[in-house]
């Protein structure tokens, strides 16, 4: 009797949190599950992030020096660069002959590494989308106040319902056997 009440009284608790986080977390989940399969598409769409092109030939070594790479950069309008210290990565790709620059401002520059022209000028969605993602675009405390706990929710939402999909199963099994 006495587990009948304990498994009667787990059963109303695990219903009625699964009810409450589910509208408490609801937008935050929304925001990280729609980001998510947005970016895991990005590969596939160019308005998401720019496909990544081929220079001239492909190379071992590169042709043009990273001054040369960064003198372009601040003849490019879009970029904004001043300096290194405006780009936050430059990569290399010698399969594909190509530098890409990926600046402060969220544009991504690709430069052809054997002639140094300026292949394509794109916006970087991904890091927007990033930042949506993790909750970070709101703001650090919203970040890991808000977004960490729904995934803790969303958490709690999995195993609750786990239990109240599961355990009737294990209960009419148990009664079928006597």
């Amino acid at each position: 009797m006495r587990t009948h009440k304990r498994v009667s009284f787990l059963k109303r608790w695990s219903r009625k949190s699964h009810r409450y986080i589910s509208l408490a977390i609801a937008l935050p989940i929304l925001i990280t599950i729609s980001t998510g399969v947005i970016l895991m598409m990005r590969g596939q769409f160019s308005a998401i992030q720019p496909p990544n092109l081929k220079g001239s030939q492909p190379l071992v070594a590169p042709r043009v020096s990273a001054e040369e790479v960064l003198q372009v950069l601040k003849q490019t309008p879009q970029s904004e660069v001043t300096s290194w210290s405006d780009v936050d990565s430059l990569i290399f790709s010698p399969a594909k002959g190509t530098y890409q620059a990926r600046l402060a401002n969220d544009y991504l520059v690709q430069i052809d590494a054997q002639t140094g022209d300026t292949l394509d000028v794109s916006y970087r969605r991904t890091n927007v989308l990033i930042a949506l993602h993790q909750g970070s675009f709101f703001h650090k405390k919203v970040m890991l106040w808000i977004f960490f706990p729904s995934g803790l929710g969303l958490l709690f939402l999995w195993i609750s319902g786990m239990y109240l999909a599961i355990y009737p199963q294990v209960k009419k099994r148990k009664k079928d056997v006597k």
